[in-house]
């Protein structure tokens, strides 16, 4: 007995008994947990530190003029599409996208609460609704715009908009809502004013507007927005579709660089893509043969959230996907595999939306398959649209590959040409 008793795992459980008190407590042992992973993290820092050679000359030293010229073009594009339905006593105020939160369902803004004030509700891109201010915070804080789409748990419902289609069988009127997460798409149509007409539809794709109450007890919403694509969900039978629910896929403008409000009586304004953004230069170090991961000794009063952005001047060179006190590790943009919602800025014509997805890449050009309305059809530049951090920032130059559907991009140098440096917010810095 006194043997088993000599050799009993104290140690054993007394990490468990540990474990269990920092899971029940975490935040008593959150600063414990932020010291042991930036003592774990000290070996790279030396090693960066030791192997750095770093030269601050780059060859993207216009990617600042690259970013000035796309916004002045975005919001000309932007100020020439105002719906004709806005009442003339609304004038337009342009913000760009500072990042999204709430798993995509809600923009930052380079606006706060208390420049707004007098703004309504509804927010449009183009001639497109794509969404409502968020329930507002306090004045110091920056305003959000909730997405029309899908209800997330914990987020606040998106209101109801009265809409119509007009289809083969004649016009349809209804109330969009947010739909639930079992549902095939992020909108569906309530309160069909005609189910007649509805069960005899036998084709989709049909644009869906608002449809503009005079008087609505929500807020005003002027006529003739788009919302998105009527899709009717139902079965197939002796070669009919019989249908049994009605969905909106709404419209691809809410991954839009910049949005517009609506300012009553006021004198709009213009987008401040920096406000609220704040830059740490910083060293990163290739940790692989290939460059797929890079370290960066970050410093230790800035708290960063997964992905933050990496920049060389105005060029966003990569994504932190793993960060703690002191470091963090960063995925450089240009991997097999990756995907991004991106502006394509021709040499002429429109800026337009675009999805990217990387299909191959060498030390100097990436190669990428595109999806969108009309693609990349010219030379031009890529920038991010919002969905991956600040709007507006340069991707690289592209032109079209060979087979459809396909473009070649320019590569950013490797970190080891220096240069870069940590795009935050000013929240993420501690006092």
């Amino acid at each position: 007995m006194s043997r088993a008793r000599k050799f009993f795992p104290v140690g054993l459980y007394a990490s468990l008994l540990l474990a269990l008190l920092a899971l029940a407590q975490p935040r008593v042992f959150a600063p414990l947990g932020r010291w042991c992973s930036a003592a774990a993290a000290l070996p790279f820092r030396a090693y960066g530190m030791l192997g750095a050679q770093p030269a601050l000359a780059t060859n993207e030293s216009d990617a600042r003029s690259r970013a000035v010229v796309f916004w002045s073009r975005a919001v000309a594009s932007e100020r020439r599409a105002r719906p004709a339905a806005i009442p003339s006593e609304f004038a337009a105020c342009t913000c760009a996208v500072r990042g999204q939160v709430a798993r995509g369902t809600r923009l930052v803004l380079d606006r706060r609460w208390g420049e707004i004030a007098d703004c309504a509700d509804f927010v449009t891109v183009g001639h497109s609704l794509v969404g409502f201010l968020a329930p507002r915070g306090n004045d110091a804080d920056w305003a959000e715009v909730q997405l029309l789409g899908r209800a997330t748990r914990g987020q606040a419902p998106v209101r109801s908009v009265p809409a119509r289609v007009e289809t083969p069988n004649g016009e349809l009127r209804f109330v969009v809502e947010q739909a639930a997460g079992i549902d095939p798409w992020p909108l569906r149509c309530a309160l069909i004013d005609d189910p007649y007409v509805a069960a005899g539809l036998q084709s989709d794709g049909h644009v869906v507007v608002t449809q503009g109450f005079v008087e609505d007890p929500l807020g005003v919403v002027p006529p003739d927005l788009r919302i998105g694509e009527l899709r009717v969900w139902g079965y197939e039978r002796d070669g009919r579709r019989l249908p049994v629910g009605f969905f909106v896929d709404p419209s691809e403008a809410g991954r839009a660089p910049l949005v517009t409000l609506w300012q009553r009586g006021g004198r709009g304004g213009v987008p401040v893509p920096d406000a609220g953004l704040v830059r740490h230069a910083v060293q990163a170090f290739s940790m692989t043969p290939g460059g797929g991961r890079w370290f960066v000794a970050v410093p230790f009063e800035t708290r960063l959230g997964l992905g933050a952005s990496v920049v060389r001047g105005e060029r966003l060179v990569g994504t932190v996907t793993t960060a703690g006190p002191g470091y963090a590790f960063v995925t450089p943009l240009g991997l097999v595999g990756q995907e991004w919602q991106a502006v394509f800025m021709p040499v002429r014509g429109a800026v337009r939306d675009v999805i990217v997805h990387v299909t191959d890449a060498t030390d100097e050009r990436v190669a990428l398959r595109v999806e969108g309305t009309l693609g990349i059809d010219g030379a031009g530049a890529l920038f991010t649209g919002g969905a991956h951090g600040p709007a507006g920032l340069w991707l690289g130059d592209v032109e079209p590959g060979r087979i459809p559907n396909t473009a070649l991009m320019t590569r950013a140098a490797p970190p080891d040409r220096g240069g870069l440096a940590l795009l935050v917010r000013s929240a993420e810095v501690r006092p």
